[in-house]
């Protein structure tokens, strides 16, 4: 910002005064020493641009991720509803008391859904899940024992696959578009210190 103040100072005073090429060779080095310090803030932030660019670049592999997800859970939350409504009537027919768990976890399939994310993610112990299904028929136990399997072994490697592979992408192009800007902003600092030698060289003998 200082640079820059300096930079508009010394181009109206140019402009006003008509110092001439004293005024062009000043502007000239300042410009070359804001090239030069672009370079280096560049470099200085370029994990910081990364990890902004990745977690952009993430976001369309992320809603694919969701849907997936969601249809995971869909999948085994309508089995397990089916077979906690089928409990629940059971039990209400035999006049038996109802499992608090089993009505806390799987009475419909919102909080079937709900309870398979928390035991995938981490929101609560799947053992709780494990030993509620276990208590309604082993069939159902070992079905979520086959649900935490495939979600953690199969879906989830998957998905950091994914986003592994879109952040070695981006990793990739900024690598690109890093050489690419320096090389421009060094054939700029050249031509600029150029122009500059040139002007000092007002008799032209070298």
């Amino acid at each position: 910002l200082i640079l820059e103040i300096v930079l508009l100072a010394m181009e109206g005073d140019k402009l006003s005064v008509a110092q001439g090429f004293s005024s062009i060779k000043m502007l000239r080095v300042l410009r070359v020493v804001r090239v030069a310090r672009i370079i280096r803030v560049m470099k200085f932030f370029r994990e910081l641009r990364m990890m902004v660019t990745s977690l952009i670049s993430s976001m369309k592999p992320l809603v694919w991720v969701i849907m997936c997800l969601f249809l995971v859970l869909f999948i085994f939350g309508i089995c397990f509803t089916s077979g906690a409504s089928g409990y629940i009537i059971t039990q209400r027919t035999g006049g038996l008391e109802l499992d608090p768990e089993v009505v806390e976890l799987y009475s419909d399939l919102p909080t079937s859904c709900l309870s398979l994310f928390m035991a995938l993610t981490g929101g609560d112990d799947w053992k709780v899940f494990y030993t509620t299904l276990m208590r309604m028929h082993f069939i159902y136990a070992l079905l979520f024992l086959f649900f935490m399997t495939f979600g953690l072994f199969a879906v989830m490697n998957v998905v950091t696959a994914v986003f592994v592979e879109a952040a070695r992408q981006q990793q990739l192009i900024d690598k690109e578009n890093v050489v690419h800007e320096e090389l421009q902003a060094k054939f700029q600092s050249k031509a600029s210190i150029a122009d500059v030698f040139r002007e000092l060289d007002s008799s032209g003998d070298g």
